[in-house]
């Protein structure tokens, strides 16, 4: 005859109850080990994101560098080779007038675009070296002129400028041109063998 084995049901309750526990635990457990691979794979793809970031912040600082030093040639060669012997008075009148455009309407927003407009500063029709042969042209007479010339450009491209001629002043010519052209302008300065115009004043 087979026995038959009664367990109490404050037993039976207490089995229940470790077996709810266990059931719990593993549950958790499974539950934290998936919240530890979403944590994993989030800081994973924040890593990745931050870098993606941190590089494309590089490569435009390049592209800015690169255009900036563009600028800086293009003003460099420009004052060098149409003030270079004006003094420093001279070569910041000029600069001035190269800043004046840059900022006025009906002229490029660039530097480069401004020094290099067709028949606006006549050393761009003679063939002048610019850039690296420029540097490598420099005679040691003239070294300190130049530097004091690329110190300008820096300063122009990095928004540090001060132009010492009035807004309004956007031409120049040597002293000794006398023209037409000359005679629709009002002179505002004259520094050195240049005289500085701006527009006249409408009646």
């Amino acid at each position: 005859m087979k026995t038959i084995k009664i367990v109490p049901r404050s037993a039976r309750r207490k089995t229940s109850l470790n077996n709810v526990k266990t059931n719990e635990g593993k549950t958790l457990g499974t539950k934290l080990k998936v919240l530890l691979c979403i944590i994993s794979a989030g800081l994973f793809y924040l890593a990745y994101a931050i870098d993606n970031i941190v590089t494309e912040q590089k490569k435009q600082a390049a592209v800015i560098q690169i255009f900036k030093d563009s600028e800086k040639r293009c003003l460099t060669a420009a004052l060098y080779h149409e003030a270079r012997s004006e003094g420093v008075k001279g070569i910041k009148a000029v600069a001035s007038v190269i800043e004046n455009r840059k900022n006025h309407p009906d002229f490029p927003m660039t530097y480069c675009e401004i020094t290099q407009q067709y028949k606006q500063f006549s050393y761009t029709l003679k063939n002048h070296n610019t850039g690296k042969r420029l540097e490598a042209s420099i005679p040691a007479a003239e070294q300190k002129v130049y530097g004091i010339i690329k110190e300008i450009a820096e300063s122009m491209v990095e928004g540090e400028f001060e132009p010492v001629l009035p807004k309004s002043t956007l031409w120049y010519a040597k002293t000794s041109v006398s023209n037409y052209w000359t005679k629709t302008k009002k002179a505002v300065a004259e520094i050195g063998k240049h005289r500085f115009y701006s527009d006249k004043e409408k009646p």
